[in-house]
């Protein structure tokens, strides 16, 4: 894991939270070790983070730039590894028609260079979602984090198709976000079709992880869980 200047301490601690708790504490640290590289020193990661578009006076940053430059650090051709980066900058895809994204992430693939990567930014969520940031950005990590797994696994029962394969449970941190979608009550299993923000989710998904000792729903930890394991099985 590494990150830029701009990025808040508070989500430079709560992204090194997820990757203990997720990769340490379940065991997998053998398997998948964790190296926090702190402030990225390489000028063309800066770069990339500040080639972008200009849009009502923000700049923004192209995820696949990002990609695109991580592919050619030559750490990475020496030695395939995960890319987990943490940014201040505000994002988008890369296409032209996207708005803006919270975070990217490709799926972890052993023949790839780099064989997994996720960005992830701050930006909005510390402009619109103050009151909220914590709750906010662990659920946006843990979601990101759970995508280089491939979870939610596609076509699996609970799931919908937007922008990727998303849980359809109110309370789980793979819900997708500031989008109309399919919504089931965690709690009641009342279904809904509405408009989900990323306050309202952060907040269940808070209240889940209180009640259970997890921000993700039963079957989205199952698919985690075997989507970890497949990925160590190929490393073996």
């Amino acid at each position: 894991m590494w990150h830029d200047r701009k990025v808040g301490r508070d989500t430079v601690e709560l992204g090194l939270r997820v990757l203990d708790e997720e990769i340490v504490r379940r065991g997998y640290e053998t398997k998948f070790p964790v190296k926090y590289f702190g402030v990225s020193s390489l000028d063309y990661f800066e770069e990339a983070l500040n080639v972008g578009r200009e849009t009502k006076g923000t700049e923004q940053a192209s995820t696949l730039a990002v990609l695109v430059k991580c592919a050619m650090e030559p750490y990475q051709k020496a030695e395939p590894h995960v890319e987990f980066v943490l940014t201040g900058i505000d994002l988008y895809s890369g296409d032209r028609n996207n708005n803006f994204v919270y975070g990217t992430t490709i799926p972890i693939n052993t023949g790839r260079i780099p064989p997994g990567f996720t960005i992830i930014s701050d930006y909005r969520i510390s402009e619109w979602y103050s009151d909220v940031k914590p709750q906010a950005m662990y659920t946006m990590i843990l979601h990101e984090f759970s995508h280089l797994f491939s979870a939610p696994r596609p076509g699996r029962e609970g799931t919908v198709e937007i922008l990727g394969t998303h849980c359809i449970l109110d309370d789980c941190a793979m819900g997708q976000v500031n989008v109309v979608r399919p919504v089931v009550n965690g709690r009641t299993g009342r279904y809904e079709h509405r408009f989900v923000d990323l306050r309202e989710q952060a907040v269940k998904v808070a209240k889940r992880k209180r009640k259970t000792g997890d921000a993700l729903c039963r079957e989205c930890r199952k698919d985690l869980e075997y989507g970890k394991e497949g990925i160590a099985e190929q490393l073996r």
